[in-house]
This record gives C-alpha cells, structure tokens and sequence, in this order.
C-alpha cells in the first residue's frame, strides 16, 4: 500500500473528427495466413467486425459491442452521457448509422444503445471473465483517438481489482492489463485468444509526476456486464447487489461503522464467502459483483475479537 500515491481512473473518451470517421473503414482485417499463424490475429480478425465507433454530438467518441444482429450494442455509461438521443455510430463496414438509448447503468458505468439502421451486423462471441488467468494473453479492439479498428496486445495483469466505475463511491472488480488502453477506447472489447469478448474496457490508472503510471488499464468482466446489458434490454433498468451496512478500512478488513444486517458497529468483516477481505473496498466490489436478491455468509470479527459467521441476504438497487 502506498499511501502517497493518489491516482485517477481516467474515463477513455476520445474526440473525434470527420476524418477519424470518414477514415474508418481503412483499418485493414488480419490477412488469412497472418490469422492462421498467430492466434492473436486471428482473434483480432474475429471481434473487429463486432467493433463500433460511437460518436457524440459534441465529437466525443468511444467504442461499442454488437450483442445481437438486431443492433443491440455495449458500451460505457459515460460514452453515451451528455446528448444521447443525438448518438452515431460507425459500423465496421464504415457506414453511419444513428443509435438509440436503450438503458443505462451509471454506478457500474454500462450502458445499452440500439442501432435503427444497421444491416449486417456481426455480434460478437461473450465469453467467460470468471475463466480467465493471470498472464494469459488479451486484447483490446477499439476506436482511440478516432483511429478505427485499432487493436493492442496484453495480458491480464490482475482479476478482482476493485476500482471505481462510474460514479466514483462506486467500487466494481475489474480485470487489469497491461494492453494499451487510450481515449476513445471506452466500451470496446478485451478478447481472449479464442476472440470471445471476457471484459469491456473501462479506464485506465494514472498518476502525477514521480507517481505517473503506465500500462494500466481496466475493462469490467463480461460476466458482470452481459447480466446488466440484459436487464437494459429487457426493462430499460439495471441493478447492483447492495448490502445496508457502511464500512471503512480497518486493521485486519472492513470495518463497519453503521450496523444491518446481523452486523454492529465495530465489527470487522475478513471473508465475503471464500473470498478474503483487507479492505472496504474489496467488501463493496464483492457485494456489488454479486447477484441481487442472493445470499452470502460473510466472516466476521468482533470488537471482543470474537469470530463468527454472518448469514446475510443481498438486496438490490438501481444500477
């Protein structure tokens, strides 16, 4: 821990220009001998085409899913937020389309749009975020800086890091890489190696002068995401599992310091299921990657240091 390091998850929204968008259909595909030698080609030749550019009223640009042949598309919260009945999108064979608000989910910054217009689009194949390994090779396909069907390569560096999205007191686990993220990039895919989108791009970390960071970037685990970008299409809303207690940092985990919930003030709670707790943090990332409406058994200490297990039942709100 590194108390003096004050750092900044940096929302990747781009600017875009006429020719950023005119220009969108030279991004070339992975020859087919480059895709059958190197499987990260291959990947990348795969989800490009589910790839979008979404562009705002004011310039603004980031990057998109196709979910489903329909127009369905992924992206971030904060892409769409600002004028978002007035949204374009450029598809991957370099037509512009106009997009339709679906839902939004500002705390876990997801949001759902629709094109109307679209014909052939190619939705892209969601894999599993909950198979992934650390070290195990990644890439992440978007728009930075206007720069259509752009694609870095990376591992995942770390799973479980429990980052802001969206709104800032809002703390999500997050899959860190090392794979160049940069604005613009916001709502495109991180992608395994079979090519099936496992996060959706989020922000990256960076800091002031001595303590400036690079190399890391942050995408939401897709299991997380596809959950919440189904409950958009399917109501508009979303929610977020949400356990009625506050808490903070404490010396062995989270201390609460507004009880619920079977928990008292001054307890301390060291496990979310199997899962070790250091900090308050990692309980908010925990509870709100959850399922609402399921159950946990959480691990608590009391202020006589006293261990004991607590039943406890997650609740929802809105997203």
């Amino acid at each position: 821990m590194v108390p003096a390091l004050v750092l900044a998850l940096a929302c990747l929204v781009g600017g875009a220009t006429a020719g950023a968008v005119a220009g969108h259909a030279s991004a070339g595909a992975p020859t087919p001998a480059a895709a059958q030698s190197d499987p990260i080609a291959a990947a990348a030749d795969a989800v490009t085409p589910s790839t979008v550019q979404i562009v705002g009223a004011d310039g603004s640009s980031g990057s998109g899913v196709v979910l489903s042949p329909d127009g369905a598309i992924l992206t971030n919260a904060h892409v769409v937020e600002g004028a978002p009945d007035r949204l374009l999108a450029v598809v991957s064979d370099g037509a512009v389309v106009p997009l339709r608000l679906v839902g939004t989910a500002p705390r876990t910054d997801l949001a759902v749009v629709r094109a109307t217009d679209a014909q052939g689009l190619r939705p892209a194949q969601l894999g599993s975020s909950g198979a992934l390994r650390r070290g195990e090779s990644v890439i992440a396909v978007g728009e930075p800086l206007g720069l259509s069907g752009s694609v870095t390569r990376g591992v995942v560096s770390a799973l479980g890091r429990p980052v802001p999205a969206g709104r800032e007191d809002e703390i999500v686990d997050m899959i860190q890489t090392d794979a160049a993220l940069n604005p613009g990039n916001s709502g495109g895919p991180l992608v395994d190696p079979q090519g099936r989108v496992v996060g959706i791009t989020s922000g990256s970390l960076t800091g002031d002068g001595k303590d400036a960071a690079e190399s890391l970037g942050f995408a939401i685990p897709i299991d997380h995401a596809r959950r919440i970008a189904d409950e958009l299409l399917a109501t508009g809303h979303a929610t977020l599992a949400t356990l009625p207690i506050t808490v903070t940092d404490g010396d062995t985990g989270a201390r609460v310091t507004g009880g619920g919930a079977g928990l008292q003030p001054g307890d301390t709670v060291t496990r979310f299921g199997n899962r070790v707790i250091g900090t308050a943090d990692d309980l908010r990332a925990a509870v709100q990657s959850s399922m609402p409406g399921s159950s946990a058994e959480l691990t608590v200490v009391g202020a006589d240091g006293t261990s004991r297990p607590v039943a406890v039942q997650l609740a929802g709100t809105p997203a």
